[in-house]
């Protein structure tokens, strides 16, 4: 098993200095553990011992042990499960720092997970002509928005794949008619869990005879991937270190969220696409990919690839109109004329072209001859949202000559998604802390097929109507507090001032990564003065009589 890199400095591992970090999960059992210890603090050192917990804090037992010259300690797991770490100094006088792990937080908490997701897959074919493939992931930590379900016929180039749109669930159907040509068709699920492991599984069924005869190969494998053991921050959804606190309820009962667009219209074949002024709508016989805001893979690191090259960055966008900018290195004696536009929806499995000459968008001096460089834009409309687009330019002269049509499994030269829908924002009671004083937690729920990855910002008011104070800006959707409660994606530690009112109203800004936008605002203010009087040395004194 590889190694996955850890890094903490040593002085914030201390009590009560930081709430606990989120769960990182990787699929090695190998963990390099790096260490940053100031130079100054190395002379009053004697070592450094790494402490190891693996039932959530409760018993701590003493892992390697290094000088505090050491750059990393290096550990390796029994077996998989939940690990915590702790790093503690001892100086030279032999004290540690923190003296009882009992009740200091962890430096670190890790999940190690080895195991493939078992996927089993069984395909039919209906009556009706359809193939019906069927489902089921047995898996303990599933990472659902990645699963991905794509069927291949014996007609296809083995490499060729075309997924299949769905809304991701752990036990599941789909049903499609397969093309004409076909005599056999194999199904295909892949997934990855939070620990990047991924499973796969094929059901296959023939064509050929009067019936349907199911097959079945299903099961976990890594399947073509280039899956690479990264850490990745991660929250349990289960209740854990709060479940003492109390109970985080909703200020508001359903989650409010700004209006959003209908269903996506259905997705027209080629020859009834027309062009506007606006830029052609965009439309192929291909199917839309599933997933994520980069759905085309379940790798993780590189971006993903066609069978002949890397795909390029996701655009996200909220706006059906697209410009596609464009350079020309050089433009010959007869000008330039207008754009061949190709457009893909399985990552350049397969291609179509738009049926129309594209018009050229250019600058004043676009006629210009000789090297160039010459910029300019076409301008298409992207019709449905949840689907990867991909595009080739090709800029003609006016002579029309221009590059050859793209192969099938060429990448394309951009891919953008539309995502016109704002998130869902979900604002909770806030919950004192009962470790810090005079601090709250603050708990939201935000959910988006692309939310940003600085996506809250929380902020409070006296008055209803505003101004309105910052308390935390850019911040991700997840946990500063440890495991979460059910139905709360984050949560934040809120440090409070003073001469603060008693009571405050809150907003809650949730942004995605196309810039959509929306806020969870309650019309009552919140009690955030959550401290209880303690009464303290009660004597018997005479009366004033």
């Amino acid at each position: 098993m590889g190694m996955g890199p850890i890094t903490w400095a040593c002085l914030l591992l201390t009590a009560h200095q930081a709430p606990a970090p989120p769960e990182y999960f990787i699929n090695a059992r190998g963990v390099k553990i790096g260490i940053n210890t100031p130079a100054q603090r190395r002379a009053n050192l004697k070592e450094l011992v790494l402490l190891v917990s693996r039932d959530q804090g409760k018993v701590w037992t003493i892992g390697p042990q290094v000088p505090p010259s050491a750059k990393a300690f290096e550990y390796h797991a029994p077996e998989d499960g939940s690990y915590w770490f702790i790093v503690q100094e001892v100086d030279n006088d032999n004290q540690k720092n923190p003296p009882d792990p009992l009740r200091a937080r962890p430096g670190q908490r890790l999940v190690i997970d080895t195991v493939k997701p078992d996927i089993q897959v069984t395909a039919e074919r209906l009556s009706s002509g359809e193939i019906q493939a069927r489902w089921s992931v047995n898996e303990k930590y599933p990472e659902e928005s990645t699963l991905r379900v794509e069927y291949h016929t014996d007609a296809m180039r083995p490499d060729q794949w075309t997924p299949l749109p769905l809304q991701s669930s752990l036990q599941g159907d789909k049903r499609f008619f397969p093309p004409n040509t076909a005599r056999e068709v194999t199904v295909r699920v892949r997934m990855k869990d939070k620990a990047d492991n991924v499973g796969e599984g094929e059901g296959k069924v023939s064509l050929t005879g009067a019936g349907a005869a199911a097959g079945n190969s299903g099961g976990s494998g890594e399947g073509p991937f280039n899956v690479i053991p990264t850490m990745r921050a991660e929250q349990s959804s289960t209740p854990g270190q709060l479940a003492s606190r109390q109970a985080v309820r909703p200020i508001d009962p359903t989650p409010q969220k700004l209006p959003t667009a209908g269903p996506p219209a259905s997705m027209p074949p080629p020859e009834e696409l027309n062009p506007t002024g606006r830029g052609p709508a965009v439309g192929t016989s291909g199917a839309p990919a599933p997933g994520g805001s980069d759905r085309s893979t379940l790798a993780t690191g590189a971006p993903p690839e066609t069978p002949n090259g890397a795909l390029p960055p996701l655009k996200i966008v909220k706006n059906r109109d697209v410009k596609l900018d464009f350079e020309v290195a050089k433009v010959g004696p007869s000008g330039l004329g207008g754009a061949d536009v190709y457009v893909t929806l399985n990552e350049g499995a397969s291609w179509n072209k738009l049926p129309t000459e594209v018009p050229l968008n250019m600058a004043a001096d676009a006629e210009a001859h000789g090297p160039g460089p010459v910029r300019g834009s076409v301008s298409v409309q992207l019709p449905n949202e949840k689907v990867i687009y991909g595009f080739i330019v090709a800029v003609k002269s006016k002579a029309g000559l221009a590059r050859p049509a793209p192969k099938n499994g060429e990448p394309p030269q951009v891919r953008v998604e539309l995502d016109a829908t704002a998130p869902q924002a979900q604002l909770f009671e806030p919950t004192p802390d009962p470790n810090q004083p005079n601090s709250l937690i603050l708990f939201w729920n935000a959910v988006d097929r692309n939310l940003a990855t600085d996506a809250i910002t929380l902020e409070w008011a006296e008055r209803k109507e505003g101004p309105w104070n910052l308390i935390a800006d850019k911040l991700p959707n997840t946990s500063a507090t440890g495991t979460l409660p059910p139905r709360v994606s984050g949560s934040y530690l809120w440090q409070l001032s003073e001469r603060m009112p008693s009571r405050v109203f809150l907003k809650l800004t949730v942004r995605d990564s196309a810039a959509n936008v929306a806020e969870a605002k309650p019309d009552k203010p919140q009690l955030i003065d959550l401290s209880v009087p303690e009464t303290r040395s009660v004597v018997v004194s005479p009366s004033a009589r």
